[in-house]
């Protein structure tokens, strides 16, 4: 997509007291154990959403693009945490499609329910171009 500046949003972003582990699907594999350590709350489009955030910032949306513009399984994008629970900025013009929007031997990971926004994010990478 072009730079999309209404997708550029300020959240707060909070760890976890202890890190979560989840069971995710993944491409290929089946099924994999991923570890979430905060969440971020933010603002978009007048509604409130919270995705949770996995280690060094990887973050796992999918969105009602997802199997349109872009890859079925969601996208990816790596959010710069705070070292505390503190303001953060959310830039979804940053997303990414995963490897496996692009080969079939590579494994990938789907985002976990709650990351799955019911929304179109027209911001970030397209599967195909227009």
């Amino acid at each position: 997509y072009e730079l999309n500046p209404e997708f550029i949003t300020e959240g707060q972003f909070s760890y976890y007291e202890q890190a979560k582990s989840e069971i995710v699907k993944a491409e290929v594999d089946g099924n994999r154990s991923t570890k979430f350590i905060g969440k971020v709350t933010f603002n978009l489009q007048g509604e409130t959403y919270t995705l949770d955030v996995g280690e060094s910032g990887f973050t796992m949306v999918s969105d009602d693009t997802s199997g349109d513009d872009s890859y079925g399984g969601g996208r990816y994008i790596y959010l710069d945490l705070p070292e505390t629970d503190g303001p953060i900025s959310v830039d979804f013009n940053r997303l990414y499609n995963p490897p496996c929007a692009f080969s079939e031997f590579t494994t990938c990971l789907y985002p976990p329910r709650q990351n799955v926004l019911p929304i179109e994010i027209l911001a970030g990478e397209k599967l195909k171009q227009l």
